[in-house]
């Protein structure tokens, strides 16, 4: 501690008067000035032996910060980031620290506590520090009693979710190229995983998690996932300012440009689901299944199929669907051969999510009834699928 002149008396104790009233004070725990001062020599080692000559610290001293502080508070009311109280006995101490009353501040701290993407050590960390600046050490603990009380049972993302959200909103505010993996079709027999280069053009919740939508920027493809989903390679993103992603989309989807006026229409139109569980697709079909689609469309979903003519294709664009209720669709077999399904049928169809549900069902089936294939029924055809690919 600084020598204790009288040119900085005054500012030492009206200090520790501060910290007292900030950290150890409230309606059941009031400030007396004999108090304070054994606080000053157990926080500052500050001689206190009770009020006898040479002690280091004074009650009168003390006394007087808290005369002062309340004049203050009463002559400039809002000055000071706190309520200073009065108690029956003529005690103060503060209550509402920052402006935050009881309610408020549970209900922040509650809102920390429940927050999927903050891990439950890091919520810990960030509430003990909160309750530091806006409570004391006497009601610290009934704080933390009812954030529990009002605890959800959050089921937190995983730390790779958390990072992959993290690289993605630093590359859509500092305009970055990222490198992701994904699985595209390539034709209606195969997939194929790509390693694409891609601007995030837009983060937008739905049903509680954060989707990234990504222009490629060699091929200006859609890309639209929930961000927990995107294989993102770290590592590897650039500076990426002067890309126009509108033009990019323009100069490198054609067949679309007529359907839709620019990025932002096709984004809004087709990617994002439009309330729980429904969402916009888009698909083409060709004249030669246009009277099986049509009619297995109508008959599922009892409604018309709405189509236009595109060239020598037919396009739906823009349907809002349940999402199960289409996926099912998609997989329902409008020949009966039992080899083909509607989505082998369709051409173009977005959001590309879809090819992964769809995917993700068929890998599903696979595991509950693999005791039944052979060896050979599962090598015949993988080993198809890379005669193809060559």
């Amino acid at each position: 501690m600084p020598n204790r002149g009288h040119s900085n008396v005054n500012y030492i104790d009206m200090l520790i008067t501060l910290d007292y009233l900030l950290t150890q004070t409230d309606e059941k725990h009031p400030a007396y000035v004999s108090r304070m001062c054994e606080y000053a020599h157990e926080k500052y080692n500050l001689t206190y032996t009770g009020g006898n000559k040479g002690d280091q610290v004074k009650r009168q001293r003390f006394s007087s910060c808290l005369a002062f502080l309340k004049k203050v508070y009463d002559d400039y009311p809002g000055s000071l980031p706190f309520t200073l109280k009065e108690s029956k006995g003529g005690k103060y101490y503060i209550e509402d620290k920052y402006g935050l009353d009881e309610e408020e501040l549970v209900k922040l701290l509650s809102t920390i506590k429940n927050d999927k993407y903050i891990s439950n050590n890091d919520s810990e960390k960030m509430i003990n520090k909160l309750l530091e600046v806006f409570t004391n050490s006497n009601i610290a603990p009934q704080y933390k009693q009812k954030i529990e009380e009002q605890s959800r049972g959050i089921k937190k993302v995983n730390p790779l979710a958390r990072r992959r959200l993290a690289i993605v909103q630093q590359a859509l505010t500092e305009e970055r190229v990222i490198r992701v993996k994904t699985t595209r079709y390539l034709n209606r027999i195969h997939l194929k995983e790509k390693e694409l280069y891609c601007r995030v053009y837009a983060i937008k919740d739905f049903n509680g998690k954060p989707y990234a939508i990504l222009i490629g920027i060699k091929d200006g493809c859609v890309i639209c996932d929930a961000i927990e989903n995107i294989d993102i390679i770290e590592n590897s993103s650039y500076e990426d300012f002067e890309r126009d992603l509108n033009q990019e989309f323009v100069d490198n989807n054609p067949n679309k440009v007529h359907i839709y006026a620019n990025l932002e229409e096709l984004v809004n139109k087709t990617t994002i689901p439009v309330s729980y569980n429904f969402i916009r697709v888009s698909f083409s079909i060709t004249s030669d299944h246009l009277v099986m689609i049509k009619n297995s469309f109508d008959s599922f979903f009892s409604k018309n199929l709405p189509f236009v003519e595109d060239g020598d294709k037919y396009a739906v664009k823009d349907l809002c669907v349940n999402k199960d209720a289409f996926i099912s669709w998609l997989l329902s077999d409008p020949i009966g051969d039992a080899k083909t399904c509607i989505l082998d049928l369709l051409d173009n169809v977005e959001p590309e999510s879809l090819y992964r549900f769809v995917g993700l069902y068929y890998l599903s089936k696979l595991d509950k009834y693999k005791e039944y294939i052979g060896v050979k029924d599962i090598k015949t055809p993988l080993n198809k699928r890379e005669h193809i690919k060559k």
